[in-house]
């Protein structure tokens, strides 16, 4: 499992928010592998199941389609990682 922390400065203004990515390790859905990404902080929680044919592939298109996924939940605004 992996999970990462990122601040947001929304688009609108306001306070900043902690946003927390968790890509969850893959495990077997069937004859495919599936890992889950799941982003908090925003105000509607986002969490997806990222398949593919074995763990390696699930894993590696999972932190792919992280970047994607934070586009559309902040909605723009400034995301910077927190060390």
């Amino acid at each position: 499992m992996q999970t990462q922390k990122l601040q947001w400065i929304p688009p609108e203004g306001g306070a900043p928010r902690t946003i927390t990515v968790t890509i969850g390790a893959p495990e077997p859905q069937g004859e495919m592998y599936a890992a889950v990404v799941d982003i908090a902080g925003f105000d509607e929680p986002c969490t997806k199941r990222i398949y593919g044919a074995d763990a390696e592939q699930a894993a590696e298109l999972a932190s792919k389609t992280v970047p994607t996924l934070l586009d559309l939940c902040a909605r723009g605004g400034t995301l910077t990682p927190i060390d």
